[in-house]
């Protein structure tokens, strides 16, 4: 891909950086068994790259009778149980590629994820400290697919969005990625979507163990 005039390298964390996303769906099936509910009743590839809040918005319009209950706290608890047993995966090569970049690119991060796991990221792979700037779901009134979180983040570097080139695994981080008038790479390394994320992306790689730039 030609990355002529990019200044900035934006990464979203899970599924991008770290193998987490099948997290978030286990979280979401345990979370309806303990109410009795057998099936999702969307497709699971919803919950990929939006907000708890806008993850618990899927699962309690496709089921009513949760409305009472403070999903987005309980999938957040649940997400993070999971990563104090198993730890964080890494994508295979992200480390060595975050690496690779520093001194040559302004580095930014974007998760929609909360800032307690973006410091569980930066404690247990002490290489992602390195980030200029960060914005969380935490910081954002829009989720993805909505591109406020892509514009704060390249504000908070100090660029303009056609200097930024984004990692991202999920369709919504890179719709939102699009509609900020950024340059996209699909990590499809557990992606259900591939077709459609190679439709979004100006490149499509399974994970960071080949040439990139």
């Amino acid at each position: 891909m030609n990355i002529e005039g990019v200044r900035g390298v934006l990464f979203d964390m899970d599924g991008t950086l770290i193998d987490t996303e099948q997290h978030t769906e286990a979280v979401v099936r345990s979370l309806l068994l303990e109410h009795g509910i057998a099936e999702m009743g969307f497709d699971p590839s919803d919950l990929y790259g939006v907000t708890w809040g806008a993850a618990a918005q899927t699962v309690q319009r496709a089921h009513p009778e949760l409305s009472h209950l403070d999903v987005s706290t309980m999938l957040q608890d649940g997400f993070a149980a999971i990563l104090d047993q198993t730890g964080l995966v890494l994508v295979p090569g992200s480390v060595s590629f975050f690496e690779s970049l520093k001194g040559r690119f302004r580095l930014g991060l974007y998760t929609s994820n909360v800032r307690p796991e973006v410091d569980r990221l930066q404690r247990e792979h002490p290489s992602f400290a390195a980030f200029d700037a960060i914005v969380t779901g935490d910081d954002v009134a829009l989720s993805k697919p909505d591109p406020e979180g892509f514009l704060m983040l390249a504000d908070r570097l100090g660029l303009r969005p056609e200097e930024c080139v984004v990692f991202e695994d999920s369709v919504a981080g890179l719709q939102g990625a699009k509609a900020a008038g950024m340059r996209r790479i699909a990590v499809a390394h557990r992606s259900p979507n591939k077709s459609v994320v190679q439709g979004l992306a100006d490149a499509v790689i399974e994970d960071y163990n080949q040439p990139l730039f």
